[in-house]
């Protein structure tokens, strides 16, 4: 099991990663983000979510009626924290999923995905953690969606 197979695992049970993983995590994820188009191709059959709110059981809830990547396409619109009490697990797990199945699950940020929120919402062990921030201002606010 890879390193980052364990790291998916564990973020699915909402354990929390070391530091240093974090911080590599966003790394990896920094880099498939930043090589993605504004115009993102999306291959149906594509199960479409948004308004996560840091809400992890009900996205584990998502993945568990939809299918888990990559057996299914997802679509995640933005707006990953805020509301829940898990908003860092939440936002970590999408990562992962992003670096591990970066063909089969989009991420967008949306109107309610900004610095704002992240800097204002309780982000606990990882607050200004190098990277967590960076990689969301990664995700395109004006990306397009091509389904195909």
């Amino acid at each position: 099991m890879s390193d980052l197979d364990r790291q998916i695992e564990q973020l699915k049970r909402c354990e929390p990663l070391k530091e240093s993983e974090v911080k590599a995590l966003c790394l990896k994820a920094m880099e498939i983000l930043v090589e993605e188009s504004n115009v993102q191709r999306v291959d149906a059959p594509v199960t479409i979510c948004g308004d996560i709110h840091g809400q992890f059981y009900d996205m584990k809830e998502l993945f568990k009626v939809g299918g888990d990547c990559p057996k299914t396409n997802y679509l995640f619109l933005g707006d990953f924290v805020d509301r829940g009490f898990y908003s860092v697990e939440t936002f970590l797990l999408l990562l992962a999923l992003k670096v591990s199945f970066f063909s089969y699950l989009e991420i967008l940020r949306l109107l309610f995905s900004s610095m704002f929120l992240l800097t204002s919402v309780s982000l606990g062990p990882v607050r200004g953690t190098l990277g967590f921030f960076t990689v969301f201002l990664c995700l395109s606010s004006s990306s397009f969606v091509l389904f195909i």
